[in-house]
Parts: structure tokens; sequence; C-alpha cells
């Protein structure tokens, strides 16, 4: 349980594992920014992606290979920019809670 907010994952055996850009967001202040990326990197945790969004991120992989970030913008400002500037985004189905925001990006094939 993350405050008031919860989600599930399934395990689905049959569905073969896909690369993709999902990953777990973490805001962080900009004062607390360049530690935790600092202790991330030196705990020899693998980066992933290169930042392109607007303010600060850092993109690594958890021991099991979990994708997560840290942000400095908050998830306000980082939807607002996307919605702005779609790009990639354009199959992205937005659902916004309180506090948190969940994207479903639908798979056109």
């Amino acid at each position: 349980m993350i405050g008031d907010f919860w989600f599930c994952i399934n395990v689905d055996l049959a569905r073969e594992p896909q690369s993709c850009y999902t990953n777990y967001a973490f805001s962080v202040s900009s004062e607390d920014f360049e530690m935790m990326a600092d202790k991330i990197q030196n705990s020899g945790a693998h980066i992933f992606k290169e930042n392109t969004s607007p303010g600060e991120s850092l993109y690594f992989l958890d021991p099991d290979g979990h994708k997560l970030e840290i942000h400095v913008e908050n998830s306000e400002a980082r939807i607002a920019g996307k919605k702005a500037n779609l790009g990639n985004w354009k199959n992205v189905e937005w659902f916004v809670m309180i506090n948190y925001f969940l994207l479903i990006v639908k798979n056109e094939r």
C-alpha cells in the first residue's frame, strides 16, 4: 500500500515478456535529486534510458529488472507536458487518480 493508492500485478505465464517504456516513477525534490541519483548510480544499478523529458529524471533498473524512475517534476506538470506535445504518446489513455497517474498505452497492430 502506498498512501491511499494500491495496484495489483498479475502474472500470465502464457504471455511472452515484451520490452517497453513502462516504469514506475517517483517524485523527488530538486534538493534531493542529485544525492539520490548519485546513490543509485554508485550502487551499480543499470541505467536503462537517457532523460529526454522536461525536468531531471534518472531511469534505472532494480535488482529484479523492474524499470524505475526518479523525477523532479510533479505528475501534473509531466501530464500537461505530454498532452501538449504528444509525439510518441498518441495512443496513450490517461487515467488520473488523486496524486498518482496511470498510463495505458493502446497497442495498435
